[in-house]
């Protein structure tokens, strides 16, 4: 700001550099050195920016969050955060044209011991904001990690219940080969008994029929010694087998000389077998 002699120069409009992150609360700007400070307005009140508010304790290792919250209450979070520095920055420009309005000369207010307190607030809160929206990006990865195995998981339930379905099918119809083998076993296993108990009855009667052949051989046999043998007299008489077979007429078959029933004691016409 330039003073001519005589008279008082209006004072240079100063330019304000408004950084790019937003600024906490701000008092009014302090006088330089080398001018006069400006004497308040009567009734009028200094600005008191209101302390910034604490930050809270880190939980689970997420800086500025008390707990674990919602994604969706956490960028509400910084949000209202944000919107408080910025009314702070309007709040300090307010001051700093009210201040130059009465007249008073302004100075940089990137030098004030404030405007460091409160640009070391905000590098501050823009790390803890930072370390934050890297948390939530590794969270958000984790999930759409664990979308992506649910996924793959729920692919590899539908081929396995895929499988187990056409191995159930499977087992079915070898269970029904295996009932369907099981019954013309059964029926082959009755075909055999039968066909068992038939050749038993055939070889009963072949026994018996053979039985019966040498029996008659036998008879035939016997008959043709009888007949072999000389005839005895027509009024032989034997009281008992011991006597015919004395006289070598032993055995006496019905019709010959010395037959009698008392010596054929089983009465199938052969006396003293």
């Amino acid at each position: 700001m330039m003073f001519g002699f005589g008279k008082k120069q209006q004072p240079e409009t100063p330019t304000v550099q408004i950084p790019q992150w937003p600024v906490p609360n701000l008092t009014a700007p302090v006088a330089g050195a080398g001018t006069t400070p400006a004497t308040p307005a009567v009734g009028a009140t200094t600005p008191t920016i209101p302390p910034a508010p604490p930050t809270a304790a880190p939980a689970n290792g997420v800086p500025g969050a008390a707990g674990p919250a919602p994604r969706g209450a956490s960028d509400s979070a910084v949000k209202r955060d944000w919107k408080r520095i910025v009314m702070r920055v309007f709040a300090f420009v307010i001051v700093f044209l009210v201040g130059f309005g009465l007249g008073h000369s302004p100075v940089d207010p990137t030098t004030t011991q404030e405007y460091k307190d409160l640009h070391e607030q905000l590098v501050s809160q823009q790390e803890q904001t930072q370390d934050v929206q890297d948390q939530l990006d590794d969270l958000n990865g984790q999930v759409d990690d664990l979308d992506m195995l649910r996924q793959q998981l729920d692919e590899q339930k539908q081929q396995l219940d895929k499988q187990k379905e056409t191995l159930d099918k499977e087992k079915q119809t070898l269970d029904k080969q295996k009932s369907e083998q099981d019954k013309r076993q059964k029926e082959q296993d009755q075909r055999q008994s039968d066909l068992d108990t038939r050749e038993q009855n055939i070889a009963q009667r072949e026994k018996e029929k053979q039985q019966r052949e040498q029996e008659a051989m036998a008879a035939a046999q016997a008959q043709q010694q009888a007949q072999q043998q000389p005839q005895p007299s027509q009024n032989a008489y034997y009281a008992n087998c011991t006597e015919a077979r004395a006289a070598g007429v032993a055995p006496i078959y019905r019709g010959q000389p010395g037959y009698s029933s008392k010596l054929d004691r089983d009465g199938d016409g052969v006396a003293c077998e």
